[in-house]
């Protein structure tokens, strides 16, 4: 599955919740839309909870719901590392997989300029899901280690 799409359906927490846990270690899911559901800003804890360890949302639509401003910057957060991780990774395999070493110190910028964004790389590198997230994750260890 790469898309869920839910729209105008009042689904509201316990469904946010649902979707929260399903969302959590999902390898596929690449767009949700949880548009006008009754999701409240325990929902949006919810939401937020699944996309620390989801990794492949690149797309994510959750206007038209009830939450506050802090739970709909850190899904946005979320979304984007998603997506900007996953960019770079994309343009190492356009260098034929050269390019590793320039991409775990874009990434190690990256990560220092935001909390956020060091939490998540943590989690995303302790569980790699294919050769190049080990080898990010070897590089950017050995530069914490010299």
């Amino acid at each position: 599955m790469k898309s869920l799409l839910i729209r105008n359906c009042p689904i509201g927490d316990i469904g946010a919740e649902a979707v929260g846990k399903m969302i959590r270690n999902h390898s596929s899911l690449q767009e949700l839309e949880l548009f006008n559901c009754g999701i409240s800003e325990k929902g949006g804890q919810y939401i937020g909870e699944g996309l620390k360890t989801n990794f492949c949302i690149e797309k994510l639509s959750i206007g038209d719901n009830n939450l506050i401003q802090s739970d709909v910057e850190n899904i946005l957060q979320s979304v984007f590392f998603n997506t900007q991780y996953n960019q770079l990774k994309e343009s190492n395999r356009k260098f034929k997989e050269f390019a590793h070493e320039l991409i775990s110190e874009c990434i190690k910028r990256w990560a220092s300029t935001s909390s956020f964004v060091a939490d998540k790389l943590i989690i995303r590198l302790q569980h790699p899901q294919d050769e190049l997230d080990k080898q990010i994750a070897q590089n950017i260890n050995a530069g914490f280690n010299t």
